[in-house]
């Protein structure tokens, strides 16, 4: 795995969906609690689900292929910061955050902010590749 691409909690509109669906060729698909709903309404089978799942409303119809790395509610850390650091871990080299809309401030913040945490920041300065991405911009992380 050298290139994910993780999926977060938001708003994915139908017109938007090949848009999102072309960035995940050839990565690592990763739903980001909430995230899985992108990949139920694209049709998609992520292959991993990472969070506390307060957003999932049933892990009854998770594809088999699909991998769950669950994690308590009460966490020092945000389910988008656990993948992040997850992808790190595995060693990948890119890493595609989307974020379709800001539909919660604090977590929109905290998901631009992650390229701050030193885990992340030693792992671009080592050549990893960070962006957030939606339909509207891409803001690369140097």
């Amino acid at each position: 795995m050298k290139k994910c691409i993780l999926f977060v909690h938001g708003t994915y509109g139908k017109s938007d969906l090949p848009f999102y669906k072309k960035l995940c060729r050839s990565k690592f698909k990763i739903a980001v609690d909430g995230g899985y709903a992108f990949f139920k309404k694209a049709g998609i089978i992520p292959d991993l689900v990472i969070g506390d799942m307060d957003s999932v409303f049933s892990l009854q119809d998770m594809p088999s292929k699909t991998s769950v790395l669950t994690f308590p509610a009460r966490k020092d850390k945000t389910d988008s910061q656990l993948a992040v650091e997850y992808c790190i871990e595995q060693g990948v080299r890119t890493i595609d955050l989307v974020m379709p809309s800001v539909n919660q401030p604090d977590h929109y913040m905290a998901n631009l902010l992650l390229p701050t945490l030193k885990s992340v920041s030693s792992w671009v300065k080592a050549g990893g590749r960070f962006k957030v991405i939606n339909k509207a911009y891409e803001a690369h992380f140097l």
